[in-house]
């Protein structure tokens, strides 16, 4: 096994002491040299670590017998808690990792990787069976004939096809791996398939594919599980991270910032009520929350219940629908603003300006609870998970819509870019939310996650529908004052180099819809 902790003078500055452990993985036939484009970027955010596999680049050691023999020899000397981000078979073996020895695992990122390489009769999002042993054959022939025809296959389709080409060259002039060390890597690739440990996986995972990748098909990403936060990238080949590195770089610092945030400041709730309260056009503007509403109101239970709280309700958008499931309903939400405009359209619903970590409501008074894009809003989540425990009935139900951590993670990642301010808020993970309301008492009964993409022609476009509905930042140490010309642009800049050739900008809302039930 060969690994390294070191960065050289040009690949990154030194990171700061308390950064994460980043352990990077490259691809078969590859080298640690591989990493360079991304180096600079993510050595400012973690400490980098860099394996190289057996016959590859500097390791001249042989393949041991089993993939799991050389992820036990890898973990005797990496850091005891660590991100992985593997590349290609890289990415497979970070998996495996991930799999075996979850406690030594904080997320793990994907780089054009499929957790099942070659096809099976249960299994055809993968390279013909027939393909890859002609594959093998011509290794056995003529390696150096196969190691570029494979880098034709890696920038095939690749809008930047020879710049990657040519730092693949590169990259092979520092270190070309032995046919020995590519024959074993190719039988491991073969025999691996990850499927249900990809569907069991106890940490994060973040998957990158390319769009025009020859070798794995974007498809891959449909048959993973919700949980897993996807980016397909429309431009690309096989080899993102030499294609569009900033967008890469950008992408995985984000995806581990916000599942490992350092301290964070609370909001003022009067700052948020008083922004949802200015929100004139809301309702002609919230086209997103009313659809992530109207997707919750089909999870709901079918039977009727005596009493059900809208928390967070808004205008009451919704007020007519749940009324049709309930004898007597309750709307709740901070902002007095939005209230009023609920009390001027539904005379016939108890209405309540209140705090929904402090409920003015009795122990066990509430049957059920529907709550659509609110929960993100607030600052304390197991005290909120507590108050509803508290008011819902033995036997009732929480049906929850809410914004998971990789909403707009791109308008957060080219903020990241311009200055280091915090703009867009950090929104809970699956964990924080199940471990809130499980400690609260409650049992989960449900969860799916759905991402949804929308398109903006420009940043500002996206700042304006922002500002519509209350949803701004209001985020402690933001700048006082308008944002200025040379700052939009330096955002708009740094936005369009996430998106690549894509003529509008996209914009990633992450929606996670829950239900628990209060055990009677």
């Amino acid at each position: 096994m060969h690994a390294t902790a070191e960065t050289t003078a040009r690949e990154a500055p030194t990171p700061p002491a308390t950064s994460t452990d980043l352990v990077l993985v490259h691809g078969w036939g590859s080298n640690r040299h591989t990493w360079a484009p991304l180096a600079g970027a993510l050595a400012g955010q973690f400490h980098l670590h860099y394996l190289e596999l057996p016959g590859h680049g500097e390791n001249r050691e042989p393949w041991p017998d089993t993939p799991q023999e050389l992820i036990d020899s890898w973990v005797a000397t990496l850091p005891p808690k660590a991100i992985y981000l593997g590349w290609s078979l890289g990415g497979s073996l970070a998996l495996l990792l991930a799999g075996r020895y979850p406690e030594r695992v904080q997320a793990v990122v994907t780089l054009a990787s499929n957790p099942c390489f070659v096809a099976r009769a249960d299994w055809c999002t993968a390279m013909a069976g027939q393909d890859f042993e002609h594959f093998r054959q011509r290794l056995v022939r003529d390696p150096a004939k196969l190691r570029r025809y494979f880098a034709g296959l890696q920038t095939l389709g690749d809008a930047k096809a020879a710049d990657v080409r040519r730092q693949l060259e590169a990259e092979a002039r520092r270190g070309e791996a032995t046919p020995a060390g590519l024959a074993a890597g190719l039988d491991t690739l073969a025999g691996l398939d990850l499927r249900s440990c990809v569907q069991q996986l106890a940490v994060p995972h973040l998957a990158l594919f390319g769009q025009q990748d020859a070798l794995v098909p974007c498809a891959v990403a449909d048959s993973l599980p919700s949980r897993s936060s996807v980016w397909t990238l429309g431009d690309c080949g096989h080899a993102l991270h030499l294609s569009r590195p900033e967008a890469v770089a950008a992408r995985v610092v984000d995806f581990a910032l916000q599942r490992h945030p350092a301290t964070a400041h609370p909001r003022k709730k009067s700052a948020v009520a008083a922004a949802f309260s200015r929100a004139e056009d809301y309702d002609r503007a919230a086209l997103l929350q009313q659809e992530a509403g109207t997707a919750l109101l089909q999870r709901l239970p079918r039977h009727r219940v005596d009493t059900l709280l809208d928390l967070g309700c808004g205008t009451g958008f919704f007020s007519q629908a749940l009324k049709s499931r309930c004898h007597e309903l309750i709307g709740l939400d901070l902002a007095e603003g939005m209230l009023r405009r609920a009390r001027a359209n539904n005379g016939d619903v108890q209405w309540l300006c209140a705090d929904a970590e402090n409920l003015p409501l009795e122990r066990d008074s509430i049957d059920q609870v529907y709550s659509s894009l609110a929960v993100q809003w607030c600052e304390d989540l197991p005290r909120l998970a507590r108050e509803i425990a508290r008011v819902l009935q033995p036997g009732g139900e929480l049906a929850l819509a809410t914004l998971g951590p990789d909403t707009l993670w791109e308008l957060r990642a080219a903020w990241r870019a311009v200055d280091a301010q915090v703009h867009v808020n950090r929104f809970a993970t699956h964990e924080e939310m199940h471990n809130a309301f499980a400690v609260a008492g409650l049992e989960l009964v449900a969860h799916d996650a759905e991402r949804w993409l929308r398109r903006v022609p420009q940043v500002r476009q996206l700042a304006r529908e922002l500002r519509a509905i209350g949803a701004h930042n209001v985020n402690p140490g933001r700048q006082a004052g308008l944002t200025g010309k040379r700052r939009w642009q330096q955002l708009e800049s740094a936005y369009r180099a996430i998106a690549g050739d894509a003529e509008d900008l996209p914009v990633t809302w992450a929606l996670d819809f829950y239900r628990f039930r209060k055990p009677h």
